[in-house]
C-alpha cells in the first residue's frame, strides 16, 4: 500500500531538519568573526566493477542549502568506488567542514571506515589522503545519524575528494553530504586561518574580540598600573598596546589545551612579557626566552640581521606541542615510583618560534613527572609591557598552525618588508575571489549604503545575504538590479555579503559600512 504523505507534514519534517543542521552548523563552528566561503562546483565518477553503485543529486552538495544533500550509495562490487569533488572558488589555506549523514541509522566513525577523504590544489592531490574517523568526524548530539568532518589541511587546496569504497554496507550503502565550507577570520585590516581561540586587536581596548560563550578572557589593569591602558597608532592594524601590565579578568574558569599557536606583533626595542596560561614568553631585543610548565629554556639570537629599513614592529608566532607517555610508558613510570597524576602528565613539551613568518628556533622542554602545575588555572593571561614595549593583533589558537600558514600570517597584513616572500599575501577576501571568468565587485567600498555590482555574475533570480561579524543575518534581498541600498538602520562596521545566483553558486565579498 502507498502512503500519502500531506504537505503540512512534509513541511514539518523539512523545518526540523532545517534546524538541525542549522544548530549543527553553530555548534561546529563558532561563528564570531569568522566568514564561510561554500563549494562552488563539483564532479563526481563511480568505478567499476560496482554493481547498483551510484551517486544521485550530485548538485545538491554545493552551496549553502543546509538541507538538501547528494547520496553516494554502494551496490555490490568488491572493487566498486563511489566519489564526489566538492570545488571552491579558490586556492586556500582555510579550516574545511563537511556536514554529513546516513539515510537512517546511527552515524559512527567506525560505520566510515572505509570512507576516505582529501584535499587537492587543481587535479593534481595533496597527498593526504585519510580514513574518516573519531579525530576528524563529530556526531552530532541532538541526532546520531548527522555529523561534520572538520580538519585543516596542510598546503593549499581549492577542493576536496569524499570516496566511499566498497564494504560499507552497514551504511545502508548511502552517504549523505549536504554541504562543504572553509572558514576564515575576519579582522578591521584583514583575513586569517578561522577560528582562533582568543583575539585581541588593542585597537581602543583590551578586551577579548571572540566572546565565545565558553570563556570571557577580557583583560584588566594591574594595581600596579598609575592609569589606563595607553594605546598607538599602529603600523600593523588600527591602534597598539603600550606600557601596560593586564590580567585576565576571571571569568568561565575553561583551561585552553597545552597543544597551541601564540602569534602577535611587537616591537624589539623593550622587554615584553606574556602568559598564555601555561606558556610564558619573555622577548628583549636580542633574546626569547620560554617557559612551558618547567623548567625555563632561554635562547638568545640577535635580530640585527633583518632589513633595518622594516618597522619596528615584527611578527611573532610560537608553537607549543605537548608529548605523552603511551599506555605501557605510564605503566613502567608508576611501576618506578611514579604517580599516577605525574605520570600522566607530559614528558617534553615542543616548542616552535617563528619571526616574521620564518623559522628562527625549534627545540624541546624536558619535563618530570612531577611538574607542579598548580595554579595554571589562576592566570590564563597576562600582559607585561615595560620599557615602552608594544603589541599588537594578539591571537591564540587552540592548535599547531602548519608551516604554511605561519608563513602567511604575516603576509597577510600587507607590509613586504615582514613577508618571507617579499610580497603580501592575497587576503582571504581576494582567495575567495571566483576563476577568471567569474568577477564580482562591489562599488564602491567603503559604502555609505548604496552599493553597485559589478562584473559578469549572473543576477537575474540571485539572493543577496548580509551578515555581521558575528554570523548573523541582518538583511536578505531578492536582486532585480545590479544597485540596491543597505536599510539605514545598520550602524556602520563590516559585514559579510553573501550573493547566491539562480544555480546556486556562491560568491562572498566583504563590506565596509561607512555611517
Amino acid at each position: 500500500m502507498k502512503t500519502n504523505v500531506s504537505a503540512s507534514r512534509c513541511f514539518i519534517k523539512a523545518a526540523l531538519l532545517f534546524s538541525l543542521v542549522f544548530l549543527m552548523s553553530n555548534l561546529f563552528l563558532a561563528q564570531g568573526n569568522n566568514i564561510h566561503t561554500f563549494a562552488t562546483s563539483q564532479t563526481n565518477a563511480v568505478s567499476a566493477p560496482c554493481l547498483g553503485c551510484s551517486i544521485q543529486n550530485p548538485q545538491n552538495a554545493v552551496g549553502n542549502d543546509p538541507i538538501n544533500y547528494s547520496s553516494l550509495k554502494m551496490g555490490i562490487g568488491l572493487l566498486g568506488k563511489v566519489e564526489q569533488t566538492l570545488i571552491f572558488p579558490a586556492i586556500s589555506l582555510q579550516k574545511l567542514a563537511i556536514y554529513v549523514g546516513t539515510g537512517n541509522g546511527e552515524l559512527t566513525a567506525a560505520l566510515l571506515s572505509a570512507a576516505t577523504i582529501e584535499t587537492m590544489n587543481g587535479n593534481v592531490s595533496n597527498g593526504d589522503s585519510r580514513i574518516i574517523d573519531s579525530q576528524i568526524l563529530t556526531i552530532n548530539t541532538w541526532s546520531d545519524n548527522y555529523g561534520v568532518i572538520q580538519f585543516r589541511p596542510t598546503k593549499p587546496y581549492d577542493r576536496v575528494k569524499i570516496s566511499l569504497n566498497a564494504g560499507v554496507l552497514s551504511l545502508n550503502r548511502e552517504l549523505r553530504i549536504y554541504e562543504a565550507k572553509q572558514s576564515a577570520f575576519v579582522t578591521s585590516c584583514t583575513s586569517l586561518p578561522g577560528e582562533p581561540y582568543l583575539y585581541y586587536s588593542f585597537d581602543g581596548t583590551v578586551n577579548d574580540q571572540i566572546k565565545e560563550t565558553i570563556h570571557n578572557y577580557d583583560l584588566i589593569p594591574s594595581p600596579l598600573n598609575i592609569g589606563p591602558p595607553t594605546f598607538l597608532d599602529s603600523l600593523i592594524c588600527g591602534k597598539a598596546l603600550k606600557d601596560m601590565i593586564l590580567l585576565e579578568s576571571g571569568g568561565f574558569n575553561v583551561s585552553m589545551k597545552r597543544e597551541k599557536t601564540i602569534s602577535f606583533w611587537a616591537n624589539t626595542n623593550g622587554k615584553l612579557q606574556l602568559t598564555i596560561f601555561d606558556t610564558g614568553i619573555v622577548m628583549t631585543p636580542d633574546s626569547l626566552k620560554i617557559t612551558a610548565l618547567s623548567p625555563d629554556h632561554a635562547i638568545s639570537k640577535s635580530i640585527s640581521a633583518y632589513n633595518p629599513t622594516s618597522p619596528e614592529l615584527h611578527h611573532y608566532s610560537i608553537t607549543t606541542l605537548p608529548k605523552f607517555r603511551t599506555s605501557m610508558e605510564r605503566i613502567l613510570c608508576e611501576q618506578q615510583g611514579g604517580t599516577q597524576e605525574g605520570c600522566s602528565k607530559p614528558t617534553e613539551v615542543a616548542i616552535s618560534i617563528y619571526v616574521d613568518g620564518v623559522i628562527w628556533s625549534s627545540f624541546p622542554i624536558i619535563l618530570q613527572p612531577d611538574t607542579n602545575t598548580s595554579g595554571l588555572d589562576n592566570i590564563k593571561v597576562a600582559v607585561v609591557l615595560p620599557n615602552h614595549a608594544i603589541i599588537d593583533e594578539l591571537l591564540v589558537y587552540d592548535e599547531i598552525l602548519s608551516t604554511a600558514i605561519l608563513r602567511t600570517l604575516p603576509c597577510a597584513y600587507n607590509l613586504p618588508q615582514n613577508c618571507p616572500s617579499g610580497n603580501p599575501a592575497p587576503s582571504v577576501s581576494a582567495m575567495k575571489t571566483t576563476p577568471a571568468e567569474n568577477i564580482l565587485t562591489l562599488s564602491p567600498n567603503p559604502t555609505t549604503g548604496r552599493i553597485t555590482l559589478d562584473g559578469n555574475i549572473p543576477i537575474t533570480g540571485a539572493e543577496i545575504f548580509v551578515n555581521n561579524t558575528f554570523g548573523k543575518e541582518v538583511y536578505h534581498e531578492k536582486l532585480d538590479s545590479k544597485t540596491f541600498d543597505l536599510p539605514a538602520t545598520l550602524s556602520g562596521g563590516v559585514y559579510i555579503l553573501t550573493l547566491q545566483t539562480k544555480d546556486k553558486k556562491v560568491y562572498t565579498r566583504k563590506i565596509i559600512l561607512t555611517r
